[in-house]
């Protein structure tokens, strides 16, 4: 999955994709912010639809966009189980905003580069620290790719067919030893690469682009409305009246974004 949010980010050119990053940030940031503080059903059903027809409007794979957005309403469910009888509408709330906020984060990591996010996440956090991440960042895909090499092994070998429980827990035993191997390996190389092309405790990145057109406006302006609505009850009581107006807005976006695109208009629909 982490492999191709990563294709999804880079080679997919959508409106969504061309929006500079810092206008991004900014929308995500205040529609987090709406998601954290409404206590409103609606208002997190109608910012859903919106972040669908977002999802829909950049070309990315529907289905499999969202999917992953309901993982940590999943992840409740201990927790909610835990907590014992509660308000149903306390438990949709949390649902809600789980989903809503996974779903506010998938479209921003699946629109923008990961350079661009670890240079935005060097603003605010140690150099080094984001250095780590960056490179366990790719080095994840490396590692990924030696299991892959190792498990095809095992299966053409037929170390995994084996009949005998212990003899094929043995073998996969050795493979995950080789892949540790093979890391710490890799990891050494690696290493000696960064020393040799002068290393000194700072990767170079680009910095964060900030542009300000008529689409990054517009991608504010979302982004300011669904804070406006979400914080009503701490702005105002009487913003909450309005949720349906926004719950119009959201599901008009996604089904007029879903038309268009199954239409063809923007490309071929992407549902899995």
């Amino acid at each position: 999955m982490i492999e191709q949010v990563d294709f999804w980010a880079i080679k997919l050119t959508s409106p969504v994709h061309r929006l500079a990053a810092g206008s991004k940030f900014v929308a995500a940031g205040l529609i987090l912010f709406g998601i954290i503080v409404s206590r409103d059903l609606v208002f997190l059903l109608a910012t859903f639809f919106l972040l669908n027809g977002v999802v829909l409007l950049a070309g990315l794979p529907w289905i499999r966009v969202l999917i992953p957005a309901f993982y940590p309403a999943v992840l409740l469910v201990p927790l909610l189980l835990a907590q014992g009888p509660a308000s149903p509408l306390g438990t949709l709330l949390m649902v809600g905003k789980a989903v809503d906020a996974a779903l506010t984060m998938l479209a921003l990591i699946t629109t923008t580069p990961y350079p661009v996010l670890f240079s935005a996440l060097r603003r605010v956090a140690p150099g080094l620290l984001v250095d780590l991440l960056f490179l366990a960042y790719r080095s994840f895909f490396i590692l990924l790719g030696v299991a892959r090499d190792v498990l095809t092994a095992l299966r053409l070998r037929g170390g995994l067919g084996a009949r005998n429980w212990g003899r094929r827990l043995a073998n996969v035993g050795q493979g995950v030893g080789l892949i540790i191997v093979r890391g710490i390996d890799l990891s050494e190389d690696f290493g000696r690469v960064l020393r040799l092309r002068g290393y000194r405790g700072r990767l170079a990145a680009g910095g964060t682009e900030w542009r300000l057109g008529f689409p990054e406006l517009t991608g504010l302006l979302l982004g300011l409305g669904t804070a406006v609505f979400g914080g009503g009850d701490l702005l105002s009581g009487d913003l909450g009246a309005y949720n349906g107006y926004w719950l119009m807005l959201g599901t008009a976006l996604f089904l007029g974004l879903g038309t268009f695109r199954l239409l063809g208009k923007g490309g071929a629909v992407r549902w899995s």
